[in-house]
């Protein structure tokens, strides 16, 4: 095994440009994806690491389609922003930001993706994604996204979906900790947070999702697949919070009267958050249907902190951020709002 390691930097100032360093960084993501490695023989064999930051606050608004690299189970990339985000969206930090187009397309079978801003922010057509899984080669696949803030368009002409995961040929496919925030005002059923149309098992664990509040729009939609969800959150969604049928769940909140099947879903239920508008969905003190209600490590270790590296310790909460309590009962996000109001 021979594991390599890449850099980004959209801030990125001389250098070699080939990635080896913080001072020869790549000035985009779509440079490090243009290396097509084999990551399952020679001196490229095993992990791939890729490095995110934007040490000026440059956004990253290149397109990237991941194909063309040979990979398996012990040979995958990680793409990891470096920046801290303190989990709500920070346009001084690393973010792939872009137009007219998915954002990310995954189409080699192991890809993880960890610590990100993603987003569209304009489009041009029906069905554009922040990220889209499609296209898998046959075989064995999958896919972790962790600890990311997720944000598609605010059309109004053109329908989207924020996560798309359309192929059949996607074995095992990963959430948790993440925002998945659709912006589209365009009134479609086609809109949609999360949409899981797979041949395999999704896990989908603690994570927040924000609809436009549009008449027709879902928050998780299961098509096809194995869908296993637990402690998320579906607000502010004009359609329907969750749908489809799901193999197993519990403790996950809707807005609506939908859910997941499981008895301990909790319906009906819309939480204040921090501040929505600016995509910061810490919980508020007044959060009590989230606050230590959740099943507590559904994933069986896969992790154990928040999006904001709170951890979540005996009793975690519903969604992606934890409640945190400062000085004087508010908790950290609203007493910090409070305080800039002043």
């Amino acid at each position: 095994m021979a594991d390599t390691t890449y850099y980004v930097d959209t801030d990125v100032v001389g250098g070699a440009a080939d990635g080896s360093s913080w001072a020869n960084a790549f000035s985009r993501l779509y440079d490090a994806e243009a290396l097509n490695l084999d990551l399952t023989t020679g001196d490229t064999d095993g992990v791939c690491t890729i490095y995110c930051r934007a040490s000026a606050g440059t956004a990253d608004t290149t397109k990237v389609a991941w194909n063309g690299w040979t990979m398996d189970a012990g040979g995958y990339v990680e793409i990891i922003g470096s920046d801290d985000f303190s989990g709500k969206w920070d346009a001084t930090k690393y973010r792939l930001s872009c137009t007219n187009g998915n954002a990310l397309s995954l189409q080699d079978q192991y890809i993880r993706l960890d610590n990100l801003q993603i987003e569209v922010t304009a489009a041009n057509a029906n069905g554009q994604a922040a990220i889209y899984i499609y296209a898998i080669v046959a075989g064995g696949s999958e896919f972790r996204i962790s600890n990311c803030i997720i944000r598609n368009h605010a059309s109004d002409t053109y329908w989207g979906v924020t996560l798309y995961a359309q192929d059949t040929d996607i074995c095992n496919l990963y959430v948790w900790n993440c925002v998945l925030q659709n912006r589209i005002v365009f009134d479609s059923l086609n809109n949609v947070c999360m949409y899981i149309n797979i041949g395999g098992t999704a896990y989908i664990y603690n994570n927040t999702c924000w609809g436009a509040g549009a008449a027709t729009e879902y928050g998780i939609r299961r098509v096809t697949g194995t869908v296993n969800a637990y402690n998320n959150v579906c607000n502010n969604i004009g359609g329907y919070a969750f749908a489809g049928t799901f193999n197993a769940g519990a403790t996950n909140i809707s807005g609506d009267a939908s859910d997941t099947g499981a008895a301990s879903d909790i319906n009906n239920t819309t939480l204040t958050f921090a501040n929505t508008a600016n995509s910061d969905f810490h919980l508020a003190a007044t959060d009590a249907a989230a606050i230590g209600a959740a099943t507590v490590d559904p994933g069986s270790g896969l992790f154990s902190d928040d999006l904001d590296d709170v951890v979540r310790g005996a009793a975690w909460d519903i969604g992606a951020l934890e409640y945190v309590a400062a000085a004087g009962g508010l908790s950290i996000p609203v007493a910090m709002a409070a305080y800039q109001q002043q």
